[in-house]
């Protein structure tokens, strides 16, 4: 029979509870380590295509160099995200704004017709909010993404505690395994 071993519980509560906690101390750290994480990312396909084309050049086989082309626009990309993480967070920041005003702007356009003939307006709540938030996201920007890991923080740390306090309950409700009976194959 196989038993249940909370140990894991535990240890990926602690771990949730210690990640939570640097999130929401290290808040405005966070987004650009891991805008530099993701961009170091991005270099290694090149680095892998590099060492693949030398290989095959060794072995004497035809080479591609479609990996290399498609490896040079991903390592620009990264080298851009590891060299300047500040400037690549405002531009996608301000990118994610802009889309957000364009598409609450055109969910507006299309709820018009239903209003116009008698519905309530109830329909341009949420258009109007994403319009709010995409303005807010483009004058606000550097906080925005400081704001977001705080969040991710919080819902962290709340999960840590409650799967903690999920496995005490736990504990405390089975506590005494002598009951319980081994199953007979009946065949």
């Amino acid at each position: 029979m196989i038993m249940y071993k909370p140990t894991g519980t535990l240890v990926r509560s602690v771990i949730s509870i210690a990640v939570g906690a640097m999130l929401i101390k290290w808040a405005d750290k966070v987004t650009d380590t891991l805008v530099v994480i993701l961009g170091i990312m991005l270099i290694v396909p090149l680095l892998a295509a590099l060492v693949s084309l030398a290989f095959q050049r060794s072995k004497g086989k035809d080479i591609s160099l479609f990996p290399v082309i498609g490896g040079i626009g991903s390592a620009v990309l990264g080298t851009v995200m590891v060299v300047m993480p500040e400037v690549f967070t405002t531009f996608l920041a301000l990118f994610i704004g802009i889309i957000m005003v364009t598409a609450g702007i055109r969910q507006i356009v299309a709820v018009y017709p239903f209003v116009r003939s008698g519905s309530n307006y109830i329909y341009y709540i949420t258009p109007t909010l994403l319009v709010i938030v995409g303005i807010l996201t483009i004058v606000k920007f550097k906080s925005v993404a400081s704001t977001l890991w705080i969040i991710v923080g919080i819902i962290m740390l709340i999960y840590g505690i409650s799967e903690i306090f999920n496995l005490i309950i736990f504990r405390n409700k089975t506590g005494n395994d002598s009951n319980i009976e081994d199953a007979e194959i009946i065949e």
